[in-house]
Parts: structure tokens; sequence; C-alpha cells
């Protein structure tokens, strides 16, 4: 008998009969069973730190391009002489294809055990990406922001359930390590975009397709070592002590903690609510308010989220060591005095007390996913796809709301009043559920 993860999360037990019927249960991720050993969950104990990467690495050349859409905004809007609600139109359609959609492309990936969306999203983004660039009318450009979208969509939850079985039993560190990725691509998708249109014109966003291309091609060559059905097909191991989900393939969404997976969603919507509430009104204030120039908040922009990135490297392996809930605490507690702080900086002390934020905020990216899998066991691109996509949908049209508030009383009232969300998060926090394995680790 030899143990492994099922495609859906569960324990699998598959004979070397069964596995020589079907070809599967004895390969793990292409390369056959590893001595590696076995956590309590049947998971090996080691990260494939080599697969981690390249989903990595695909994570930051689909966000580049997520992040170039916002950056093309200003020169599309001049060159169709738009209005400021038709320019909101086009990021709307971008937030509705690429974030509120991807829990079902999660679903999508754990009904399945194929393995084309991971190629298909990174192409997918890279070319409508290009199409911006070249396209010559509008409705053009919708379809392309769209066709960015949908490319967007279908990597996260695919290649979040692939590095869910790729983390071993260090989870938030794998996660950690697969999240960073994007964190590093959103915040280079801008810097890049405004350099390549400022020295080539409007063309110059075709160069996407080229990191694009070669991506997909890393992609597509590791599918190839990967054992068709890999994924995992097998008996649920129904021993006494062991304690996992049903098959959802057979019983449905059982097994899912609803409460859970609701907390995590309004937690993560807080978190986007304040991160992009300090991206989107910190340079207004910055400009308006302290006299600042547009470069220097634009710099702003980028210290924010590279510390972000930073944030997501170091809260991973903390989490690992000292447990997901004491780092979500952390995290909301240290955000309430460090934004109370930056309405009251200038110079220096602004870049600190922002890149501490950032920090702070985005550590917290890869513990959530983490924790919304646990609340969903057997379907974790469905979980990754709220974590990831819808809920940080939902905190980017509260950022809407933010918007209308500071039309009516100004960004400094609205920033104050953003001080006391982590408040509401470290709430939120108190009230997770325990998940599964917090339980078993009790």
């Amino acid at each position: 008998m030899s143990k492994g993860i099922g495609a859906r999360g569960d324990l699998v037990v598959v004979s070397a009969r069964e596995g020589e019927k079907g070809g599967q249960g004895e390969q793990a991720w292409g390369k056959g069973e590893q001595d590696l050993g076995q956590s309590e969950l049947g998971r090996p104990e080691k990260p494939n730190l080599g697969l981690l990467l390249l989903l990595s690495f695909a994570h930051a050349i689909t966000d580049i391009n997520q992040g170039s859409v916002p950056a093309l905004l200003p020169f599309i809007k001049e060159m169709y002489q738009l209005s400021y609600a038709a320019a909101g139109s086009i990021l709307l359609v971008a937030n509705l294809t690429s974030s509120i959609i991807q829990p079902l492309f999660g679903y999508l990936s754990d009904r399945s055990t194929t393995l084309w969306i991971l190629p298909f999203g990174v192409f997918l983004s890279a070319g409508g990406v290009t199409a911006l660039g070249l396209v010559p009318s509008l409705p053009l450009i919708y379809l392309a922001v769209a066709l960015t979208g949908l490319g967007v969509a279908s990597y996260h939850p695919g290649a979040a359930r692939v590095a869910y079985f790729a983390s071993g039993a260090r989870r938030a560190t794998g996660t950690a390590l697969f999240s960073v990725g994007g964190n590093i691509g959103f915040a280079l998708g801008p810097l890049l975009t405004t350099m390549a249109v400022d020295r080539l014109g409007r063309h110059g966003i075709a160069l996407s397709m080229l990191p694009g291309l070669l991506t997909t091609f890393l992609v597509i060559l590791w599918m190839r070592g990967v054992t068709p059905g890999v994924l995992g097909v097998g008996k649920v191991d129904t021993r006494p002590g062991q304690q996992h989900s049903p098959s959802p393939a057979r019983k449905g969404m059982t097994g899912i903690n609803w409460w859970g997976v609701s907390l995590v969603v309004l937690l993560v919507a807080i978190r986007s609510w304040i991160q992009f509430g300090l991206i989107t009104f910190v340079p207004f204030y910055y400009i308006n308010v302290l006299g600042g120039s547009h470069s220097l908040a634009g710099r702003l922009v980028f210290v924010f989220l590279a510390s972000g990135a930073l944030g997501t490297v170091l809260g991973g392996p903390l989490a690992d060591r000292i447990g997901l809930r004491p780092v979500l605490y952390g995290s909301m507690g240290i955000l309430f005095p460090l934004q109370a702080l930056l309405l009251h900086s200038s110079g220096w002390w602004t870049v600190l007390l922002l890149s501490l934020a950032g920090l702070a905020v985005v550590a917290t990216f890869a513990m959530t996913l983490v924790m919304s899998q646990d609340y969903m066991p057997g379907y974790p691109g469905v979980a990754s796809g709220l974590a990831i996509g819808f809920s940080i949908g939902m905190g980017g049209i509260g950022v809407t709301l933010l918007g209308a508030l500071a039309d009516r009383w100004g960004v400094p009232a609205t920033l104050e009043m953003m001080v006391f969300l982590p408040i509401i998060g470290l709430l939120v926090t108190f009230f997770l559920p325990r998940t599964r394995n917090e339980v078993q680790a009790a």
C-alpha cells in the first residue's frame, strides 16, 4: 500500500495493483514516490522547492500583466478622450474578470486533474496586455482587458492548488513562496509598463508577450514531466483516527466550515480595503496636502508594494514557526498605530512608516490562503479563488466607497477613518474558528 494526497486534499491509499491499472497513486508530482517522510496528514514533509519557484515566477509574470492595466489608463484616457467614469469602467471590467470569477476557475481546477489551465492563464494574460498596445478601437480595448483578466483569474486558483500539494508540511512557507511572486509582479507591473510606454510609445507594451511566451513554455515543459492523472485518484483512508473529508466528487461540498470561510473572506476584504486604500489615497494626501511631487508619490506606492513582497517572504516561515493566528493578530495590531502615525509624518518618516505598513498588511497573505484551504478540505482551488480573487475584488469595490467618502469629507478624513479598519480585522480574527490542523495539533 502507498499513501499520497488526492486531487482534492484527501489522503488516499492505493495498492500496487490499483496503481498498475490506473497508472496513478504511486506517482508523486511525476517523480515517483519520494522518500521524504510523511506528515500526519500524509503530505511530504519537505516542499518541492523547484516547482514552487516555477509557480512563483509564473505568478510574477501574470501579475505584472495585471498591474499593467491601471498604469495604462492615463494613456488610454488621453488617446480616446475618455471621461473619468469611462476610464473607471475599464478597471471595472478588469476587476470583474480577474478577481470576482476566480472561485469558478478554482472549482473547475478542483474537478479536473489536468494542468492546462496554468500555461493557458499565463499566455492569455500576456496576450491581453499585448493587445492593449495594438488594438485600434475602444471596444477592442475592453476585450483586451477582459482577456487579461480571464488569464489572471484562471492562473491563480489552479497554481495555488498545485502549490498546496507542493508545499509539503510547511504550508505557510510554501504558500508564501508562491505568493511573493505575485506581490513582486504587481509592484513591478506599473513601473515596467510606464517605462516601456515612455521610451517606445504605446506599442512598447507589446514587449509583454516575450516573458509571457517564455513562462508559458517553461510551464508546459514542466507539465510534460508530470504523469497524466498524477493529481490523484484512489480510496479515502477510512481507518480509525484518520480525520479526512470524503471525496467531494462523490459526496459534494461536505466537511466545509462555511462560517470559517466567510470570516476569512471578510478578513481578506478588510485587508484589501487597507491595502488598496493606502495605495490610492496616500499619493493624493502626499501631493495635495503635503505638497509633494507626483514622481515621489509614485515611488511611495512602489515602496509600499515592495515592502509587502518582503512581508510575504517573512510572514510564511514565521507562521510555520509560531502559528497562523499569532501572525494575523500581530499584523492587524501593528497596523493601527502605523496608520495613525502616518497621518502625522513627513519626509523619510513617511517612507519608513509606509514601508512598515506595507510589510504588515501583506504579511498575512499566505496565512489567509492557508486558512481558507483548511476550512475547505477537498477544494484548495475554490478556497484560493475566494481568498485571492473574490475577497480582494470585494476589497477593490470597498475602495470605491472610500473614494465616495473622500469626495464628501476629503482625503485626510478618509485616511483617519481607515485607521480603525485594523481594529475590525482584529475582531474578525478573534472569531475565526480553529482549523482542522489546529485541532489536531492541540
